[in-house]
């Protein structure tokens, strides 16, 4: 399981099955893509650009091509830039969709209603889904601070969190790279990433659902 496939189990919405910030949602899964790479040191992220260190697959068929992807542009583009360009909703959120529902972690239902069709994930694997939601309540790892900054960048928060009850939990999660003993190299890149998604998620609120 990658930083992308939690975020999508998080996204779901166990009461009626919707994902959450599906608007965002692929540029989300984008950046978990790069989130991953990083902390595998298959890429590098400096400078707000994105590099491959190192080309081999770290067994996750999305990710992975993704790294495939970089690899063969041979180039070292800006964050925004990648994201931009890449395909993302719904593409990416279907084939995340797709590859958890394939390990039977959620199962997906579709039922006719008035002539349309409502598709609706079901959590299956619930001890997954329960441990999905201390990686960013227990932060203990930098792969779960990665998370937890992706969460934030793409407005997840607002629904896992709402209202002022939730007020402190997302300021946590918007300070979560601030804590001391935090490799610099770690959380320039997490920074960066979550930075770039939250500019893709601003730009397109202004303009422009599973």
């Amino acid at each position: 399981m990658t930083i992308g496939d939690d975020l999508l189990l998080l996204a779901i919405n166990p009461r009626d099955g919707r994902v959450q910030a599906a608007e965002h949602m692929g540029t989300a899964l984008r950046g978990a893509e790069a989130l991953d790479l990083s902390l595998a040191r298959r890429v590098a992220v400096a400078d707000g650009r994105i590099t491959v260190a190192d080309p081999r697959p770290i067994g996750h068929p999305l990710v992975d091509r993704a790294l495939a992807t970089l690899h063969a542009e041979g180039s070292a583009p800006r964050l925004h830039a990648w994201f931009a360009e890449r395909p993302t909703e719904p593409a990416v959120l279907h084939q995340y969709v797709g590859l958890l529902a394939d390990r039977g972690v959620i199962r997906v239902e579709r039922r006719g209603d008035g002539g349309r069709t409502r598709t609706r994930l079901v959590l299956v694997d619930m001890e997954r889904s329960a441990y999905v939601h201390t990686r960013i309540e227990n932060v203990a790892s930098n792969g779960d601070r990665a998370l937890g900054s992706i969460v934030h960048a793409c407005g997840l928060d607002e629904y896992l969190y709402p209202g002022l009850r939730g007020r402190s939990a997302r300021r946590r999660l918007a300070r979560i790279t601030d804590e001391d003993g935090l490799a610099p190299g770690v959380r320039d890149a997490i920074d960066a990433v979550a930075g770039a998604v939250s500019q893709m998620v601003n730009r397109d609120q202004s303009g422009g659902a599973y």
